[in-house]
């Protein structure tokens, strides 16, 4: 008889813990003291995929990592969608916290096409005081959309040479939620629909972002942005800001 096939479990953040009553689905802790147990009883029968969902942070996942490379453990465990589930670097999003980074370091797929995906911690500011329910909030996948407008512009629009020296500008948006996501993987698909390239690295764009779940597409949108010189608009903005409260300059 050929091996057994394997038992495929998502592991989410503890901030799911209503998602997880479901079934297939288990939260960090969770699996974490099942994960323990296989190490204290080694030869366990069956075997388990575990699938990387939303809500583990950077030190959980190498944790989970670690723990299933134990002998004692492998044999029973492996684990799926880790690469995914790996942040992309802050600075590319202009955040200062990693927390609060919510993609992965998003990839090109085709002319003016990239890929990313959804990685949520439990901890970040966009989840701290607003969960209902199963579904993730779209509150947080209008930030990630948001975010991918910076980490593609970061990595693949701007010259090397003016990399985290630009402000990037929202012009419009237009946001449009299909049907519920929920914390398991998601994808980001970023096409730049026109782009208009000015001196020292500035340009105009339109963008269009789709976030797919399970095949489906779960929600969408477009943003039109500009990206332009720092210190031309850091300058722009304090003046503005001293007309704000009438100020003198």
């Amino acid at each position: 008889m050929g091996a057994s096939m394997a038992i495929e479990t998502w592991v989410v953040g503890d901030r799911f813990a209503t998602f997880a009553e479901l079934g297939g689905v288990q939260t960090y802790t969770a699996l974490r003291a099942d994960l323990t147990a296989a190490r204290a009883n080694a030869g366990a029968s069956g075997r388990r995929c575990i699938r990387i969902g939303q809500g583990l942070n950077l030190d959980e996942i190498t944790e989970l990592e670690s723990i299933v490379a134990d002998p004692q453990v492998a044999p029973a465990f492996t684990l799926a969608h880790v690469a995914s589930a790996r942040r992309c670097n802050p600075r590319l999003v202009h955040k200062r916290h990693a927390r609060n980074v919510m993609l992965s370091t998003p990839t090109i797929v085709d002319d003016n096409v990239f890929m990313a995906s959804l990685c949520l911690d439990d901890d970040c500011d966009e989840l701290a005081d607003h969960l209902t329910g199963h579904h993730l909030q779209g509150t947080v996948l209008a930030e990630a959309a948001r975010q991918a407008v910076l980490a593609v512009s970061e990595t693949f629009l701007l010259p090397e040479t003016r990399r985290f020296a630009m402000r990037f500008v929202t012009k419009a948006t237009e946001f449009n939620y299909h049907t519920y996501a929920f914390p398991l993987a998601v994808r980001l698909r970023f096409t730049v629909e026109a782009i208009k390239r000015g001196a020292g690295g500035n340009f105009a764009a339109t963008a269009a972002l789709a976030f797919e779940q399970n095949g489906a597409k779960v929600a969408d949108g477009r943003f039109r942005f500009t990206a332009l010189d720092g210190e031309f608009v850091d300058a722009n903005e304090t003046e503005l800001a001293r007309q704000a409260i009438g100020a003198a300059p």
